[in-house]
């Protein structure tokens, strides 16, 4: 009975040992899906296991958990590694060139590619109103799914003031401008301060214009009056206008203005 008692105390101490050692050298897979990689990776360390990561492009938001090898409450081995794969966000679009279309056609273009737009409009001398003249990031790149596209958009042409300047009876030049679109004008008023050297006839200022680029050039009269102008059909280029003072006291101011 004694001997008896002792193999079956044995026994069942092997037993208990051989659970024991089991329930130490085994362990249940987390799950891990929906979770950040760091996240993933600290619920596997606690169960006592290694993680093998991956990513492939998915609908789900970049660095999440998709998937994962072997599935959630599979008992394995401590110390194995379960294989787990991330999302690396969408499908990157490829961006097509949009410069030289119309605004709401490369937005519409854009639009249906799944992108968002941001217009901006932008003076742009030779281009017609409403022309895409830039864009950012530019055609050919991939981008992120749903990433914003920047637009530059070509104003409709209006007069813009390059150089204002004033004088008297001295000569006077602003020096060197650039004009970029295909026309500008002098705008000017002068008055005589006191009275003309002649009774009947008054010799005021006269300015002379001269293209550098070309060197022809050609000269009018300051009329009387405010809000006199003179316009010039000539393109881009650099130009310089001298004021010649005349020969009677007189003050005069001058705008010049480009229109693009």
């Amino acid at each position: 009975a004694a001997l008896l008692a002792l193999v079956a105390a044995l026994g069942l101490g092997m037993l208990f040992a051989a659970r024991l050692i089991g329930a130490v050298s085994h362990a249940s897979v987390p799950d891990t899906l929906g979770l950040t990689r760091g996240a993933a990776q600290r619920a596997l360390s606690r169960a006592g296991l290694s993680a093998s990561f991956t990513t492939r492009f998915a609908s789900r938001p970049a660095g999440l958990v998709i998937a994962q090898s072997p599935a959630a409450k599979r008992r394995v081995t401590r110390g194995d590694t379960v294989r787990v794969l991330l999302s690396a966000g969408p499908v990157p679009v490829a961006l097509p060139p949009v410069t030289g279309e119309s605004s709401d056609m490369a937005t519409a273009t854009l639009t249906g590619l799944g992108l968002h737009t941001r217009v901006h409009r932008v003076p742009a001398p030779g281009s017609a109103p409403g022309t895409v003249t830039a864009q950012s990031p530019g055609g050919g790149q991939r981008v992120p799914a749903h990433s914003t596209v920047t637009l530059s958009v070509a104003q409709a042409p209006q007069w813009r003031t390059l150089s204002t300047f004033s004088g008297t009876n001295a000569g006077r030049s602003p020096g060197l401008f650039h004009i970029e679109g295909q026309h500008w004008r002098v705008v000017y008023r002068m008055g005589y301060v006191g009275t003309c050297t002649f009774i009947v006839f008054c010799s005021g200022p006269s300015a002379h214009v001269r293209n550098l680029d070309t060197g022809q050039s050609t000269s009018f009269d300051l009329a009387n009056g405010a809000n006199q102008s003179q316009t010039f059909t000539s393109g881009p280029g650099r130009y310089r206008i001298e004021i010649s003072p005349g020969n009677d006291t007189a003050s005069w101011s001058i705008e010049i203005q480009d229109y693009y």
